[in-house]
């Protein structure tokens, strides 16, 4: 019975053109702030105009080399969750950075753990 009424409720949503999908993009290195449609490197290079990359800091030297740095020191992932597994030192220090930056006690970020491409 809720499978019939979910799937009459999300063919609606898709025929009114409010089902949601995510497209695919891949930013290109180098090329801020352009990125590839559709996550092929022969798909169409597309201007992102909406991001959280507003400098393009994650492109710039200086932090990508202190991405491969701490990649070369602390490998790649986050390992766990924070609570069951232990939190990281870096997180420690951009949480302090974070308050001090708001002149607040604390701060707490929040890392989504992502799982590209796994298939149930």
């Amino acid at each position: 019975m809720y499978i019939e009424i979910l799937s009459k409720k999300l063919a609606a949503l898709k025929k009114s053109g409010q089902y949601r999908e995510f497209v695919t993009l891949n930013r290109i290195r180098g090329q801020y702030p352009l990125a590839k449609l559709n996550s092929s490197n022969n798909g169409e290079s597309v201007v992102v105009w909406c991001s959280n990359d507003y400098l393009g800091m994650s492109q710039h030297p200086v932090v990508v080399e202190a991405m491969h740095s701490a990649i070369d020191l602390f490998g790649a992932g986050s390992g766990g969750s924070r609570n069951i597994g232990g939190t990281h030192y870096h997180y420690g220090v951009l949480e302090s950075s974070l308050a001090e930056w708001h002149d607040k006690e604390s701060a707490l970020g929040y890392v989504p753990q992502l799982n590209y491409g796994l298939k149930k």
